[in-house]
């Protein structure tokens, strides 16, 4: 990464993907300057778009500036999402950032008790992701799915510590063993089930 910004980019386009790719690897340890080089790379095409459709990329620059920077609003986040839904899904672009929000939004809603809100935008969420053959936050939806279900069905007890089976394995499926962690976790400290064998 280093010898490849020491030398000379060739056009706009070029830099603006260096700029992006640096900012994505820089995010979790220095969101400010992370924030910095998302704005830069998203003002080299997007400063001008009045004329023509934002592309999924500079979407994904100018959120990445705004979640590093300034945090978008609770009435930007909802007009940020409407626009997606009616600009880039009619087009087949799925932005990653429509589902950090979405995610974000519905932790919120977990957080504050509205289990059915936040089941809500799960359900449409892993719909969407599974029809596209896409993995960006799936794990994360199907685990907050799994909690509100554990949270909203008072019945069969199998049943809910199935669908923490499922997010569990899920997660092994994609690699993610970090996740599968945290499931085993939270069936531990929370409901205080054991959802797999021991031997396994």
């Amino acid at each position: 990464m280093q010898a490849y910004e020491r030398m000379n980019h060739n056009g706009n386009l070029e830099l603006q993907y260096f700029l992006w790719v640096k900012a994505r690897l820089l995010e979790n340890d220095n969101r400010k300057e992370a924030g910095a080089l998302y704005q830069k790379a998203f003002l080299l095409t997007g400063a001008n778009v009045e004329r023509r459709m934002l592309s999924s990329e500079e979407v994904e620059m100018y959120l990445g500036y705004r979640r590093c920077l300034e945090p978008l609003s609770e009435k930007e986040q909802t007009e940020i999402l409407q626009w997606i839904e009616k600009e880039l899904f009619q087009r087949q672009i799925y932005p990653k950032s429509y589902f950090l929000i979405q995610r974000d939004i519905a932790e919120k809603y977990y957080h504050a008790e509205q289990w059915q809100a936040a089941w809500d935008i799960c359900e449409v969420c892993i719909s969407v992701l599974n029809s596209k053959n896409k993995t960006c936050c799936l794990t994360e939806f199907l685990f907050l799915r799994a909690r509100c279900k554990e949270k909203l069905l008072a019945g069969d007890r199998e049943e809910r510590q199935e669908e923490f089976r499922m997010v569990y394995y899920t997660c092994l499926a994609f690699g993610m063993v970090a996740d599968a962690e945290k499931v085993l976790d939270y069936c531990r400290e929370e409901p205080g089930w054991v959802i797999i064998n021991a031997a396994q």
